[in-house]
């Protein structure tokens, strides 16, 4: 160093895997907020699979099993990610109740990775996993459930219950029915028809933690608040998964059970006491119970586990405006001038001047949030300020990440595939379609296609007929189906019975290709009449008697 320079200040910045070891170091001292935030820098810094499933793996221990859901989508959207990230994100979506989707992404581990410690730990989970699978149901059971709910969504609820109490006589968990026979009740206010068949589901199962959370509900609403925290305290050691602390803290909530919700939360939060769901939920109770001081201070523990959560960014800002102790809004429902706050940060026409897309940025950080949301205005709003504001490959990079991504609305996935087809991106995505995660490639078609009702009906067919491995040949048989039909028949098609086309498309093909038996199994054990399916095939089968060369384009290579 010279005289010209002695005096200059030379930043100094640290490798992803030094930080890595520090963050090590800070764990085993105890201080876990430190040690996220080297790995959230590292993975930032350096921007790979590995180190973005580092921190994964860390929030996935420290029980935050959304946020670490959400990274691992990230991850598994590269071509370069390690074949564990199906096993971390199988484990993940386990611990969330999500089991149909676990075991397709331990079955994605074994096919990468088979013989390794992660394969043997898939294998160990899988008959753990098949356990927890409800017992195989009677064919007519989800028939019955699926019509009886449409009936019911449909208004003709005479009709809906009558197909709901068929399916509680054939099936082998009633109680289950039962409750969600109670739920559609008191959806409609009725609570003398949902204290009837919560009676009959506690008779059943006396202990069922869904059956106790929902009367609890019931008798507040009739007026009687100690039987109310009676069935409540008698749910409490039994609400051990998500799913069910989800539902008992909804309960304690709306019955104002301050004492019974502290106790709940005390003894979850000493075996995760960094799991941020619980501490959000701890927040809000301390806030309307006037203790602000400690609120603003579980909202800053968050925010320093999860910069990126939603809730605790947008409560502690509600909070700074106003200091007075009040009710807060409902989980999930977020005050409307923070909302708008956010919103101007990510408005398309700031977005050409600041790079949205880098991870870590604020803008980034709300794009995230808006694109993660379950409302449809949000969630456009995101693809609207990444769509041509930023570098090609930097948005096509981002798409590929929602696409990934548990928790994105299909509205969402299916705008982010017509975008990477705008962009020409030809490789192979990972998408999450449903419980099932698949691979899609863009391609250009030769055919005139409706681009409205095939961009509807696209998804549905790759989400029905993914386990066969064979989509782009399913998908280009499709689509020489889908320029010779009529438009009513793709209105028909896309919008008003997507499953029944998709199911008739999938049996025509395996015909095609030779696998009659499997075409059979499958019109058999449909969700629906074999009539009306049988019907599809003569529509599909008239289409290609009219036009003779659609025949050969079934078949494989």
């Amino acid at each position: 160093m010279n005289e010209t320079n002695r005096s200059l200040l030379i930043p100094f910045q640290l490798s992803g895997s030094h930080m890595r070891r520090r963050a090590a170091l800070y764990r085993r001292y105890g201080q876990v907020p430190e040690a996220l935030t080297l790995l959230r820098r590292a993975a930032e810094q350096d921007d790979t699979a590995a180190g973005w499933q580092a921190l994964a793996e860390e929030m996935r221990l420290l029980g935050n099993w959304e946020t670490a859901s959400m990274l691992l989508g990230r991850v598994l959207s590269r071509a370069d990610h390690a074949p564990s990230a199906w096993l971390a994100m199988g484990r993940c979506q386990a611990a969330l109740g999500q089991t149909e989707l676990a075991i397709d992404c331990l079955y994605h581990q074994l096919q990468e990775d088979a013989w390794s410690p992660e394969g043997d730990a898939a294998r160990t989970m899988m008959p753990e996993l098949d356990a927890q699978q409800q017992e195989r149901e009677p064919r007519r059971v989800p028939m019955l459930v699926q019509r009886g709910l449409r009936s019911w969504h449909a208004g003709d609820r005479q009709l809906g219950s009558r197909r709901m109490e068929r399916a509680v006589r054939i099936t082998a968990h009633r109680d289950r029915l039962m409750v969600t026979l109670a739920l559609l009740h008191m959806m409609c206010w009725d609570y003398a028809g949902a204290m009837r068949w919560l009676a009959k589901a506690l008779r059943q199962q006396p202990d069922s933690p869904r059956a106790l959370c929902a009367m609890s509900a019931v008798l507040q609403q009739l007026g009687k608040p100690r039987a109310a925290r009676g069935f409540l305290r008698k749910a409490m050691p039994r609400c051990t998964d998500v799913r069910l602390a989800d539902q008992f803290l909804t309960s304690a909530w709306a019955l104002n059970a301050w004492p019974e919700m502290e106790t709940y939360l005390d003894a979850q939060l000493k075996r995760y006491p960094y799991r941020t769901a619980l501490l959000n939920a701890r927040a809000t109770m301390l806030y309307e119970q006037g203790r602000t001081e400690e609120a603003q201070e579980t909202w800053r523990l968050i925010l320093s586990v999860d910069p990126g959560d939603r809730r605790a960014a947008s409560m502690q800002a509600w909070t700074k405006r106003h200091p007075e102790a009040g009710t807060l809004p409902a989980p999930g429902k977020l005050p409307q001038p923070v909302v708008d706050e956010q919103r101007r940060l990510v408005q398309p026409g700031d977005a050409a001047s600041k790079d949205v897309l880098r991870h870590g940025s604020q803008e980034r950080i709300v794009m995230d949030w808006f694109a993660s949301s379950m409302d449809a205005e949000e969630a456009e709003l995101a693809l609207t300020a990444a769509c041509g504001q930023c570098d090609a490959a930097a948005e096509t990079r981002f798409l590929r990440e929602l696409l990934a991504r548990p928790g994105v609305q299909q509205a969402v996935s299916q705008r982010a595939l017509i975008r990477l087809a705008e962009l020409g991106c030809t490789e192979q995505s990972c998408m999450l379609a449903g419980n099932r995660y698949t691979i899609v490639q863009c391609q250009k078609t030769t055919q005139s296609i409706q681009r409205s009702t095939w961009r509807l009906f696209l998804p549905m067919l790759l989400r029905e007929t993914r386990r066969y491995g064979e989509s782009p040949e399913i998908a280009q048989f499709a689509a020489s189906l889908w320029a010779a039909m009529s438009p009513a028949q793709r209105q028909n098609a896309a919008v008003r019975q997507g499953y029944l086309w998709c199911k008739g498309m999938e049996v025509l093909w395996l015909r095609l290709t030779g696998r009659e038996e499997r075409a059979v199994r499958v019109a058999r054990y449909m969700l629906t009449s074999q009539r009306r399916i049988r019907r599809v095939l003569r529509q599909l089968g008239a289409l290609m008697e009219v036009h003779p060369a659609l025949t050969g384009e079934g078949d494989t290579e």
